[in-house]
């Protein structure tokens, strides 16, 4: 193997994991992007991998108020294993500065990066390593961000409590922020994997949705050795259909025009900021 960090104290095995180790960098506080980026680079120092961490710029426009810019599209790789744009969604619903926050602390947007090493000279004795990404998901291209001055190492100029992790060799960008944790994770493969996770989600067990899953409508009686006839199944139909009509124009009613009105608000903003970023 080219890659072995089980000399690397940062690293530890995953439990529910074959021959996986992982190492952690919680993002607790604002305004500390050395301070990640030393604990990133002594992480990393097996690797050619080049780390630096930075912040994202607070968009304004010249009187200091939001301004809408920075809205891009996010660098992925496809079914191929080719690095594209991902162009399924509006910009506006991928890297939003507006929504930054909201999008990482939740898990809406999940930057990761599965970069492979590999010999640059095949069979040569002390060949240079060179690197590769075998897969990208919602992450910024490096020479965009530099082309929009999205970056800066000013806090005071950024986004408060963002973090832009950036690794030099294949200039991307993985958005990160406070509420969120760096994950590194090493294998079997001559591959590293970057994410960025909630801190919610930084339990240390694999999750299986499977084995939490609830019926909401009981439905497991159609499956039943009884045989749930399609008269029954109808009147369900029918009584669900009922329910769902009247939640519906509950969102006419008085108790609801808080909700309404932010969602005029929030179609404003998205119907400027397309206009802005036109």
């Amino acid at each position: 193997m080219l890659l072995d960090m089980s000399k690397n104290k940062h690293f530890h095995p995953i439990p529910t994991g074959t021959n996986r180790r992982l190492a952690r960098i919680k993002l607790c506080y604002p305004g500390n992007a050395l301070q990640v980026q030393r604990l990133l680079r002594v992480r990393v120092r097996e690797t050619p991998l080049r780390f630096d961490v930075a912040y994202f710029r607070f968009p304004q426009d010249g009187n200091g108020e939001w301004c809408g810019k920075w809205i891009e599209p996010f660098t992925i790789t496809d079914t191929l294993g080719c690095v594209v744009t991902d162009d399924r969604t509006p910009a506006r619903g991928q890297f939003n500065m507006r929504y930054l926050a909201y999008r990482l602390c939740n898990g809406v947007t999940s930057p990761l990066a599965k970069i492979g090493f590999r010999e640059a000279m095949p069979g040569m004795l002390d060949s240079p390593i060179t690197t590769h990404a075998d897969k990208l998901w919602d992450v910024l291209d490096l020479d965009v961000a530099c082309r929009d001055g999205l970056l800066t190492d000013d806090p005071d100029e950024s986004l408060r409590g963002s973090f832009a992790v950036i690794e030099h060799t294949t200039g991307i960008v993985l958005p990160a922020f406070v509420g969120t944790v760096i994950e590194l994770i090493v294998g079997e493969e001559d591959a590293m994997t970057i994410r960025i996770r909630p801190i919610d989600a930084d339990t240390g067990v694999e999750h299986d949705p499977a084995n939490d899953y609830r019926s909401l409508n009981g439905h497991e009686r159609y499956e039943s050795e009884t045989g749930y006839t399609d008269t029954q199944l109808r009147a369900d139909i029918d009584t669900w259909s009922g329910e769902l009509r009247r939640l519906v124009a509950l969102r006419d009613t008085p108790a609801f025009a808080k909700e309404r009105a932010a969602v005029a608000t929030l179609r404003e903003v998205t119907r400027d900021d397309d206009r802005r970023n036109a």
